[in-house]
């Protein structure tokens, strides 16, 4: 085995691992993941690049925001191999994979999929993310590969390796960036002033590109707010409005210009659909369905500020209309009707 997965390779006290498989699951900035047996039983592990402190905390977090909320990944144990100082974080096995694997899938195979369903996934995920906001709790990675799939269908959040208790005295700091942090001891990294951005590119605020002064409570809520934003297109026409909320992205850069020219945060859902959808800056959104153009719109207002809340989508006329589907109807059968057809 290579350097990454050593820590199988020494015993480690208490515990009883074994990977399964020679190559893992996938290999990213926080660590690698692999998938293996946990005493017997069928495990995620995921072999962390971060120092234990902080590992220690992504854990910690998990399990808060796991308390009150059935929808987020659990933590089976975290194992640290002092020897080698590495930390393995062990998680459940998701037998169904990921959201954007079961979209892709969907698309590949030309699966129809009716739009009400694709609707009430989107409000699941926005009811997830809304428990998370009540304790206090900012995910900052939020995306479809971080959202998986279990064995009822039902959808778990996972992967809290950037997320926030914003409740913590500390926790009003500058964004930093996993590399400026790793391999730091606490004193050294809670003092560092280099400010860089978290998460994945493509579905992050544009204010963390460029910060010009540590964020609210409240502002950084609003960062999973334009996630969830980005999100939607993806459950809805599996791709993405643009690459990047950057000047340097064409097609934002339109966007974002035509949004704050026009304050858009303040039109109506009639007025959007009548008089501006028609208009080259909101190109990506005339492929949406008709009804959340307007709450989607406002959850991607390149002002902090003035952007919707979660609590205001959920208060949105489009999540009015569904709530009666969205209690009636069990999203996790569908999908699973959904993924016995991707499988036949």
């Amino acid at each position: 085995m290579d350097q990454d997965t050593d820590i199988f390779e020494k015993p480690v006290k208490g515990s009883s691992l074994k990977l399964l498989g020679d190559e893992p699951i996938s290999t990213g900035l926080e660590g690698t993941i692999y998938k293996a047996k946990y005493h017997g039983v069928l495990v995620v592990a995921k072999n962390m690049t971060k120092p234990f402190y902080l590992c220690k905390q992504e854990a910690s977090l998990i399990k808060k925001a796991g308390k009150n909320n059935e929808n987020v990944c659990k933590v089976i144990d975290l194992l640290y191999e002092e020897d080698s100082s590495s930390t393995t974080l062990i998680i459940p096995f998701y037998p169904n994979g990921d959201l954007l694997s079961f979209l892709v899938r969907i698309r590949k195979q030309k699966l129809t999929v009716l739009q009400v369903l694709r609707d009430l996934i989107f409000m699941k995920v926005v009811n997830i993310v809304n428990l998370l906001h009540a304790q206090d709790i900012v995910h900052m990675d939020i995306k479809p590969e971080n959202i998986l799939i279990d064995s009822n269908g039902q959808l778990i959040l996972c992967d809290f390796g950037f997320a926030r208790d914003i409740s913590l005295e500390n926790s009003n700091h500058p964004i930093v960036h996993l590399e400026t942090i790793v391999g730091q001891e606490p004193e050294k990294a809670k003092n560092e002033q280099k400010t860089l951005v978290v998460g994945t590119k493509s579905f992050m605020a544009p204010e963390i590109f460029s910060p010009k002064k540590k964020p609210s409570s409240q502002a950084m809520k609003k960062y999973d707010v334009w996630s969830l934003g980005i999100l939607y297109f993806v459950i809805a026409l599996t791709c993405q409005p643009w690459n990047s909320a950057t000047p340097q992205d064409p097609i934002y850069e339109d966007y974002s210009l035509f949004y704050t020219d026009n304050r858009l945060h303040t039109i109506k859902s009639s007025d959007l659909n009548n008089n501006y959808i028609r208009k080259a800056a909101l190109k990506p959104f005339r492929q949406l369905p008709y009804n959340p153009r307007d709450c989607i719109l406002k959850c991607l207002n390149p002002d902090n500020a003035t952007r919707y809340s979660v609590k205001d989508i959920c208060q949105s006329s489009w999540f009015g209309d569904l709530a009666f589907e969205y209690k009636s109807s069990n999203i996790g059968s569908e999908i699973l009707k959904i993924i016995k057809a991707l499988n036949n």
